[in-house]
């Protein structure tokens, strides 16, 4: 059942919480209950972005080598301490999507189609910058120009050049801004298929160049249009200037498709990147995670960890978690199936997850990697070389490990969904919302886990649940998740976040998101599901995005759509 959390009518709120148990959650720790603001005003903010505001949290998974892990004031002892400080609404949306970046003074946040910079104590806005609308001519699988990509990115000053913001939509724009003021430095298409690419992943930036992960929505789209042929797009990493939007190379993950006698299809296709890159400054590459092929024959890069030349976009190895596996939504329909289903149907076992580098203990490096399958893989990042893996999940279409994990030097943090849904319904959810239901595949080990870094070993796993109706249900887990200190933080598609002790996955505190809220800003809105985004973690504070509707409304696992971006501060 909904609740209520009203920002910015302080007295009001704090009645409500002490009546209705706003906000708590359902683990054994502390749940979080909001104090009275004493900082909160809203409104436009009196004083600009300070260029030299330090930067606290860039980027989907914390680091350039997606790390998830993040440093904070935060950690076991004062993590009860953690109270909602204010909620940002994005008015009309129904999902929030996009890790928000963090300086000391700002933060940069994506609403629906706007950028945003609000202040991080008082909630006041400095700016807003709102990409173009386009028509709805992409088929129903997409029905905006959202912001898509899975964060923010902010860049310093540097070089007698502005600090910037950097933000990707739902048709394979780029659009980068001065993060003074939100003045349009470029915007730019960086795919080759209009109407098809889209960026889904977060982006990266080295050295002056934004690496942009591009997926693409001719995986759904075929479902319903029946008179093109399936399938001729496919994934690719672009290399783009930072500061003027020039493309300097393109990695294609398949050559270009061409008709198939046998099929009646084209091939090769999909192998779509919808993760964030790691970057590997040391051996100058990047490390790329695909899906699978959308049409046969397949190709070895299909769900497939791929490391580049970082100045060229040269493949030098892959490594492939699980070949001949090709699949596209019109596999769920009758009359779409028979024309562009690829037969047999694959499993849909994407890298989704974005690879991590990290060091191990004792020494040198590693690659970790999640997939859809359930397994997670540890890689040689000079060869490719598998040197262990360990299956936590059964894996389904959304997960085995969907969104992304977390290491912290000693340990492997994986979220496991363990779930499958009718991709074709859920792609019909804005007219129908709860048309989409989401279902446990069979014998599910739906959790979170602790591995050993070393070997893979399971070290502890918790397994969360929550009561809808009249019992109770596994609490799914599909988001990334974030490690600071010696807490870990998951959210869950209930609309509940947990904090965990990372030694033994002790629940600690918990939140629950899904309430309606009035935002600092002035809108009523509610959290939901939380999907997609890790929770943004710096200093003492803690962003949380609540709100999902990609995969349908509320059902038994899901809280469903909500337009809310909620920011926890430790209570003194």
């Amino acid at each position: 059942m909904m609740r209520s959390l009203l920002s910015g009518a302080a007295p009001l709120c704090v009645a409500l919480m002490l009546l209705t148990g706003c906000g708590s959650g359902s683990g054994d720790g502390a749940v979080a209950v909001a104090p009275e603001p004493t900082d909160v005003r809203g409104g436009l903010c009196a004083t600009p972005v300070d260029r030299g505001s330090a930067l606290l949290r860039s980027g989907a998974a914390a680091d350039r080598v997606n790390t998830g892990n993040q440093p904070s004031a935060i950690h076991a002892g004062n993590v009860a301490r953690l109270e909602p400080h204010f909620v940002h609404v994005a008015a009309g949306a129904r999902e929030k999507r996009g890790a928000p970046a963090m300086t000391e003074q700002a933060i940069f946040l994506a609403a629906g189609r706007d950028v945003v910079a609000i202040d991080r104590r008082s909630g006041c806005e400095y700016w807003r910058h709102s990409v173009e609308r386009r028509p709805d001519g992409a088929g129903p699988t997409r029905r905006d120009n959202v912001l898509r990509s899975a964060s923010i990115l902010h860049e310093p000053a540097r070089d007698g050049r502005p600090p910037v913001v950097a933000a990707a939509d739902a048709y394979g724009h780029v659009h980068v801004l001065d993060a003074t003021d939100g003045r349009p430095l470029w915007s730019a298409f960086v795919g080759t298929e209009p109407g098809a690419h889209r960026v889904t992943g977060g982006m990266q930036i080295h050295d002056g160049v934004l690496l942009v992960p591009l997926s693409s929505s001719e995986v759904g789209r075929i479902a319903v249009e029946l008179l093109q042929p399936c399938c001729r797009t496919h994934g690719i990493l672009a290399a783009v200037d930072l500061y003027d939007g020039t493309v300097r190379w393109r990695h294609h993950t398949t050559g270009e498709a061409s008709f198939q006698l046998g099929s009646g299809q084209f091939a090769p296709s999909g192998a779509a990147i919808w993760s964030t890159p790691a970057i590997d400054a040391a051996r100058n590459r990047v490390y790329i995670g695909t899906g699978q092929n959308f049409s046969r024959p397949t190709t070895e890069t299909s769900n497939a960890i791929i490391a580049l030349d970082l100045d060229s976009g040269e493949q030098l190895w892959h490594f492939q978690s699980t070949p001949d596996d090709a699949w596209n939504v019109s596999c769920e329909t009758r009359l779409a199936g028979l024309l562009h289903c690829a037969r047999p149907a694959g499993p849909d076992f994407d890298f989704g997850a974005p690879p991590i580098l990290t060091a191990m203990p004792g020494g040198g490096d590693v690659i970790i990697a999640g997939a859809k399958n359930g397994t997670v893989y540890a890689l040689n990042p000079d060869t490719g070389a598998l040197r262990w893996s360990r299956p936590v999940g059964r894996g389904g279409a959304l997960g085995g490990i969907h969104w992304g994990m977390a290491v912290d030097g000693e340990r492997v943090y994986a979220a496991v969904s363990d779930t499958t849904i009718r991709k074709k319904d859920a792609f019909r959810s804005g007219e129908s919302p709860g048309l989409a239901e989401m279902q446990q595949v069979e014998g599910a080990t739906s959790g979170i886990y602790a591995l050993d870094l070393r070997n893979g070993n399971v070290l502890w796993s918790h397994h969360p649940q929550h009561r809808r109706g009249d019992g109770l249900r596994d609490s799914i887990h599909s988001a990334a998740v974030t490690v600071t200190n010696d807490v870990l933080f998951a959210g869950s598609l209930d609309g509940v976040l947990r904090a965990l002790h990372v030694h033994d996955g002790r629940e600690l505190w918990s939140f629950d998101s899904d309430i309606a809220v009035r935002g600092v800003n002035g809108v009523d809105g509610e959290g939901g599901e939380i999907d997609s985004a890790a929770p943004v973690i710096a200093d003492d504070t803690l962003l949380l995005n609540s709100g999902y509707a990609t995969f349908g409304g509320a059902d038994a696992y899901k809280a469903g759509p909500g337009n809310a971006l909620f920011v926890f501060r430790l209570a003194e």
